[in-house]
C-alpha cells in the first residue's frame, strides 16, 4: 500500500497528486481498480488529449482553430455587434460518463 502512495498519492485526499499524461492516467485507473483503491472523492471524468494540426473530424474537440459551425446560421455577436471570438470547443460525444 506504501508503494501505491508513492506512485499514485494520498488516494483519501481531495487534493491528490495529478497524473500528468494521457499513459499516466490510464495505469493508475488500472492499478486502483485491480487492488480496489478507489477513495470516496472519486467521481469519472474526461481526460482530453489534443494533438497537433488540423482534426479528421470537424466536429471533433479542440482549443482555436475552425469550428464546427452550421453554414445557414449566423456567427454570434456581442453587445455592439462585434462577432465573438471563436475559443474552443468540446464535443461529449464519446464520453461515458455524461
Amino acid at each position: 500500500m506504501e508503494s501505491a502512495k508513492r506512485i499514485l498519492g494520498d488516494l483519501d485526499s481531495p487534493d491528490c497528486s495529478t497524473l500528468p499524461t494521457p499513459c499516466g492516467i490510464t495505469r493508475a485507473e488500472k492499478f486502483r481498480d485491480e487492488f480496489d483503491l478507489r477513495s470516496e472523492y472519486w467521481v469519472p471524468c474526461d481526460a482530453m488529449v489534443f494533438g497537433k494540426g488540423t482534426p479528421d473530424h470537424p466536429a471533433a474537440t479542440k482549443i482555436g482553430g475552425q469550428p464546427f459551425w452550421p453554414v445557414h446560421r449566423d456567427w454570434p455577436e456581442g453587445p455592439q455587434g462585434n462577432p465573438l471570438y471563436f475559443l474552443a470547443q468540446i464535443n461529449f460525444s464519446d464520453s461515458r460518463d455524461i
